[in-house]
């Protein structure tokens, strides 16, 4: 991960009520929507929403 990225990871985590944008959860990741590293592109996700969304991003991958 980039330098800084403990502090990075700890705001969006807090800026999102550490829940998961997607489900509601309890987060525990941040995820990146794009290639950007600013705060605007990172999202607070709990395990199983990331996972499914680094499975569909390998899936989508394999295709092209």
């Amino acid at each position: 991960m980039p330098p800084g990225w403990a502090a990075t990871r700890r705001r969006v985590l807090n800026r999102d009520g550490h829940r998961c944008v997607q489900c509601g959860n309890p987060a525990s990741e941040v995820h990146h929507t794009s290639d950007r590293e600013d705060d605007a592109s990172l999202v607070s996700l709990c395990h199983g929403c990331h996972a499914s969304i680094t499975a569909a991003r390998a899936r989508a991958a394999r295709l092209d």
